[in-house]
């Protein structure tokens, strides 16, 4: 279904889908109002594995070209029968719409998705509307504009009231979200005390004797002060790698954690990543054919949700930047070679590995005792010792080469960015191995 200026595509490889998610990006560039839902969440929609609206449903999406191949209409259409029999007519949906300012772009996407639904046996189409609960990513904001929503509430462009209108469709209920500022300073001091009262009271939980053993027992009672913990509570990970639901596996890595040799700020540090270091797996949870759970992203969304959390208490920014960035990486495969783990030093610097390494242990310990996971904990064991080994002896930073900027200009290499850039070179190759960190020999691959 094609125009003389656009034509329709439906999503059905990875790079039409990538071209399906970036759309918004483009629509709503310089619209500081405008909150870019993530990745996974868009998808969670669209998967089968996760969305049970498919066990007796469909969804299908498409994106619209014009004559240049720019992507300049996005849409996506579904049903479920079990819902559409609680209409009076059968009634399937569409939404995630985007379109630019062209009726003839929106029309082709309303065409499209109303003959597909029409051809699965359904008389009628609601949206723009949500693959799933109406409290997300349901209905078309008419007034408000000047506002930022909330996560997963509708924003769009004002102009999509009368793409929809002038298709044809009607308004059949109103939704409302309202906004409270707080604009009284005292009340505000009140707010920031709380938080920072919170977050003292937490962090002196953490950093006691016997802090696991409270975690685990009193996990109901702090998510009064921290909400992302009760999903983590029931939440099972059935499969061979664990023997807890996630929060008390949390609870048991806080117990294993072992801070010896650790600083004052690596032991806070480390005491707040294990206790975080899973809070995403409730929002990212799957279950295979084989009923084994899935947690597919759930370092970068567990690191994204404990920057937030931590924010929220006042946490100081060493500690946030600390743990959020272990909590990226702390379920991430090691190298087990000398020059992926001198790359790896170059990138991170020992003080975070020996952190990630004491973290790595501590879930590990919180894991099911089986050769599996053993193995992996051999792993981390050789990684760090060869790690401390490099972290003394090799070469992963341009200070500790055999030579400096000043000896790359004494012949002849301008001043300027080229003599780090040829100081980069030369680190590179000194980590790869095929450059010994000799100055004589340094000097002379500066100059090839």
């Amino acid at each position: 279904m094609n125009s003389d200026k656009y034509v329709l595509q439906e999503v059905v490889t990875p790079a039409l889908e990538r071209e399906w998610l970036d759309l918004p990006k483009k629509i709503y560039k310089g619209n500081r109002n405008w909150g870019c839902p993530l990745d996974t969440d868009i998808r969670k929609v669209f998967d089968p594995a996760r969305n049970e609206q498919f066990a007796d449903g469909e969804a299908v999406r498409w994106v619209v070209r014009n004559r240049a191949g720019e992507v300049v209409g996005r849409i996506a259409a579904f049903y479920n029968r079990e819902k559409a029999a609680l209409e009076e007519q059968p009634t399937g949906g569409c939404g995630f719409f985007e379109s630019i300012d062209d009726q003839q772009v929106a029309d082709l996407m309303f065409d499209a998705s109303r003959m597909w639904l029409a051809s699965r046996g359904m008389e009628a189409m609601d949206g723009p509307i949500n693959f799933g609960q109406r409290r997300d990513w349901w209905g078309l904001l008419v007034e408000g504009y000047e506002f930022q929503p909330l996560y997963k509430n509708p924003y769009n462009p004002p102009y999509y009231k009368e793409l929809f209108e002038n298709y044809g469709f009607k308004n059949y209920f109103n939704q409302h979200s309202f906004i409270w500022r707080v604009n009284d300073s005292e009340a505000n001091k009140q707010i920031f005390a709380r938080a920072e009262r919170l977050y003292t009271e937490l962090d002196g939980l953490l950093l006691a004797p016997g802090a696991g053993q409270t975690l685990a027992q009193y996990g109901e009672i702090l998510s009064g002060a921290v909400p992302e913990i009760l999903p983590c509570i029931g939440c099972t990970q059935p499969g061979k790698w664990h023997c807890y639901d996630v929060w008390q596996h949390s609870a048991a890595a806080v117990g294993a954690l072992d801070l010896r040799g650790q600083d004052t700020r690596g032991v806070r540090v480390l005491c707040w990543a294990t206790f975080l270091h899973d809070i995403a797996k409730p929002l990212c949870r799957s279950v295979g054919p084989d009923g084994a759970a899935h947690f597919k992203g759930h370092n970068q969304r567990g690191a994204q949700l404990a920057r937030v959390i931590l924010r929220r208490l006042k946490a100081p920014a060493y500690l946030v930047d600390g743990a959020v960035g272990l909590i990226a990486v702390h379920d991430a495969p090691l190298p087990a070679d000398d020059v992926g783990i001198l790359k790896l030093l170059n990138r991170s610097g020992a003080i975070f590995l020996r952190r990630l390494c004491a973290l790595k242990y501590a879930d590990l310990d919180a894991h099911a005792n089986t050769p599996e996971v053993a193995a992996r904990r051999a792993d981390v064991a050789a990684f760090e010792r060869r790690m401390n080994e490099l972290a003394k002896t090799g070469c992963y930073t341009m200070r500790q080469l055999a030579v400096n900027g000043a000896d790359l200009m004494d012949i002849g290499i301008p001043a300027g960015p080229g003599v780090g850039a040829t100081l980069q070179t030369l680190l590179n190759d000194v980590m790869e191995g095929t450059l010994p960190n000799e100055r004589e020999a340094l000097l002379a691959a500066a100059v090839k």
